[in-house]
């Protein structure tokens, strides 16, 4: 959602009384000084906030923009953000890994063997003939990993390299879907499961955040599916080491969601529990999206589902504690929203995301909306809270909603990222 304003920089002249040619002295204006980009009286406050002057040599706009951001419950956040500017021959791109403590203020250092990221640049990855693919920190965590994704090039070989604080490459003559990351390690699930089928692969090592062993295994697992209706999705939870016990995965069809016990040493799946959704869902002939969003601990799973052909979403959420299957929302449009709007779930199901103001009727102003999982929508903090800029993620942890906000501040060269949080 975007909400733009002019924000007028005061030029100061100084007057001399006597009868003589005035020249008007500017002040000079500082391209790192930020700006406020909350409304008075918004019940939001800015966390974090960077402004930098970029150029361009052609007809393409530089950019600030975010790869993620998390809060970890000792309060520290960390965020990654990249930095864009077009040259003559190509974009160049730059990330950066920053961490502080949000009662202190204290910057803080990377954890020991911790990736700094700059020798990560998508530009050089596309022009090696590679897609820069996930770029996530766990949840709660100063723990960053990124995938370098090959598909369907030399020999047809497909292959996933995930990267920074935790490292594996998974090859395979298969398309090997998408990059995603669950609550310990990273994950590659299919992108597109079949109706007879679905596929990935899980990473096995040492749980971080001890960054004592940086290398995982990879460990591939199928689902044959015995039933007429088809996969639309599949998500793996690898949650244990190399002969320690089972783990869960996945699976969406059309007609259910259905959790698998996996057992990390056969290889062998057995059906735990499941539910069948009220109304199969139709066709996702224009794709889908997946999400997932964990409770504080790790012990409660939320999965979305968005079906894009009808603009639905539906919920569920998992307790690894107790095996229990909950269905949230399902069959269900966000009210007052517009095509991609921002959103993030809690461990419950309940969605929060960005949508037109005034419960739909200010279509140049944004507000923060919760649709809970009875179907009923609610404002989340006042409404019309942003001045400026472009919400580019939106995430709700420990109770309460954070925004990142990026936009080029009006008559200057500088281009700022900010974040704030519900009050």
């Amino acid at each position: 959602m975007k909400k733009h304003a002019l924000f007028l920089i005061i030029s100061t002249f100084l007057f001399s009384c006597e009868k003589k040619e005035v020249i008007p002295i500017v002040e000079p204006i500082d391209p790192t000084k930020t700006v406020n980009i909350l409304q008075d009286g918004a019940s939001f406050e800015t966390i974090f906030e960077i402004a930098i002057p970029l150029q361009s040599v052609n007809a393409s706009p530089p950019s600030i923009d975010i790869a993620d951001f998390t809060v970890e419950k000792n309060n520290n956040f960390n965020i990654v953000y990249s930095i864009s500017q077009p040259s003559q021959q190509s974009v160049l791109t730059g990330f950066t890994r920053f961490s502080k403590n949000l009662i202190t203020q204290e910057v803080i250092p990377l954890p020991q063997y911790a990736n700094d990221l700059k020798g990560l640049s998508p530009a050089q990855i596309k022009l090696d003939g590679l897609g820069l693919g996930m770029t996530k920190f766990k949840p709660y965590s100063n723990f960053f990993n990124y995938a370098v994704i090959r598909n369907g090039s030399f020999n047809f070989k497909n292959s996933i390299s995930f990267q920074g604080d935790q490292k594996a490459t998974i090859a395979s003559f298969n398309p090997i879907g998408l990059a995603d990351l669950a609550y310990y390690y990273p994950v590659s699930n299919t992108g597109a499961a079949s109706k007879n089928n679905a596929f990935g692969y899980i990473t096995l090592g040492t749980p971080s955040p001890s960054y004592l062993t940086s290398v995982c295994n990879p460990y591939d697992i199928s689902f044959y599916n015995n039933s007429p209706f088809p996969i639309y999705a599949c998500l793996f939870e690898p949650r244990v080491f190399n002969g320690q016990g089972t783990s869960k995965s996945f699976f969406i069809r059309s007609d259910s969601v259905i959790v698998n016990e996996l057992n990390i040493d056969t290889k062998q799946q057995t059906f735990l529990t499941g539910y069948k959704w009220d109304n199969v869902i139709p066709s996702v002939s224009n794709g889908f999206e997946t999400l997932r969003h964990y409770s504080e601990d790790g012990s409660i799973l939320c999965i979305l589902f968005f079906n894009r052909s009808l603009n639905k979403y539906y919920s569920f959420s998992y307790n690894f504690t107790t095996k229990i299957l909950t269905k949230g929302l399902e069959d269900t449009r966000l009210d007052y929203s517009a095509e991609g709007s921002d959103l993030d779930t809690d461990e419950f199901g309940n969605i929060y995301y960005s949508g037109y103001a005034d419960n739909g009727a200010n279509k140049i102003a944004v507000s923060i909306y919760k649709k809970s999982i009875d179907g009923s929508t609610s404002l989340v903090g006042t409404n019309n809270f942003l001045k400026f800029g472009t919400i580019v993620q939106l995430k709700h942890l420990f109770g309460k909603v954070y925004i990142a906000v990026n936009g080029k501040i009006t008559g200057t060269s500088s281009y700022q990222m900010t974040v704030v949080r519900q009050k």
